[in-house]
C-alpha cells in the first residue's frame, strides 16, 4: 500500500511539472503557475444583438456603454433622464456587425437615474444606470 501511495505522489508531482504550451500555461517544479498567456479569438461576428450594462455603475461622471450587432444596421444610442427627456445622443449612424463601446461623460448633469436605449434595425433595448456625485 505504501509503494502505491508513493507512486501516486510521484505521478502527481510529474503532472505538475509539465508545461502545456498549447494553452499557454506553464507550471514550475513547485506546482505554482509561472506564466499565463491569453488565447485570442479570431474576429467573430456576435451571434445576437445585445445591449450591455454600462460600467462602472454607479458612475461619476464617465461610464462605458457596450453593444453587439449581428449585421450592418442603422443604429441610435440615446440617453434619457428619468422623466423621459433626451439628454444625449451617443450614436446615430450606420454601423457594421461587431462589438462597440462608447464612453459617456455626464459631467454637466445632476445625480440620478438615467436610461439608455439602443435601436438597431428591429432590435430595441433599454437599460438604466446611476450617476452619483
Amino acid at each position: 500500500m505504501k509503494n502505491k501511495t508513493n507512486l501516486t505522489i510521484i505521478l502527481i508531482f510529474c503532472l505538475f511539472t509539465i508545461s502545456n504550451a498549447d494553452i499557454g500555461i506553464g507550471i514550475s517544479d513547485v506546482g505554482t503557475i509561472s506564466s499565463i498567456t491569453s488565447i485570442e479569438d479570431e474576429n467573430t461576428t456576435p451571434v445576437g444583438y445585445c445591449l450591455n450594462q454600462n460600467y462602472p455603475n454607479p458612475f461619476n461622471p464617465i461610464t462605458t456603454i457596450g453593444f453587439d450587432l449581428t449585421k450592418t444596421s442603422n443604429v441610435t444610442l440615446k440617453i434619457f433622464n428619468i422623466i423621459g427627456e433626451e439628454v444625449a445622443i451617443l450614436v446615430s449612424d450606420k454601423l457594421t456587425a461587431g462589438s462597440y463601446n462608447y464612453d459617456w461623460n455626464a459631467g454637466n448633469l445632476a445625480s440620478g437615474v438615467y436610461l439608455y436605449r439602443l435601436q438597431a434595425g428591429d432590435y430595441v433595448e433599454t437599460r438604466k444606470m446611476i450617476l452619483m456625485r
